[in-house]
C-alpha cells in the first residue's frame, strides 16, 4: 500500500470516527433535520385529511346519485304502468259497440 493510500485510509477514518463530543453544529444539523420531518409528516397529515374530505364527498355524492337513480327506475315503472292501464282503457272503449 503506498502513502498516499494509507494517507487517505487514515484522513477516512478520522473523518467517520465519532469522539464523543456533541458541538453546535451537530445540535443545529438535529435540530434542523427534526424540523424538517416535523413539517415533512405535517404536510402529509394535511393531505390526508384533504384526500378524507374529497373521499367524504365522493361518497355523498355517489348516495345522492344512487337515491336519484331509484327515483328515476320509480318514475319509469309508475310510467310503465300508467301506459299498461291507458292501453287497456282505450282497449275496453275499442270493443264497446
Amino acid at each position: 500500500m503506498s502513502d498516499t493510500e494509507q494517507a487517505q485510509r487514515n484522513a477516512e477514518a478520522r473523518r467517520w470516527k465519532f469522539d464523543g463530543t456533541v458541538n453546535l453544529g451537530h445540535v443545529l444539523t438535529a435540530a434542523v433535520m427534526l424540523i424538517g420531518g416535523l413539517g415533512v409528516w405535517t404536510q402529509g397529515r394535511e393531505v390526508m385529511i384533504r384526500q378524507d374530505a374529497r373521499l367524504a364527498l365522493v361518497e355523498t355524492t355517489m348516495t345522492e346519485v344512487k337515491s336519484n337513480l331509484n327515483k328515476i327506475s320509480e318514475s319509469q315503472q309508475l310510467a310503465i304502468r300508467t301506459q299498461d292501464k291507458l292501453a287497456a282503457t282505450l282497449d275496453a272503449i275499442s270493443r264497446k259497440p
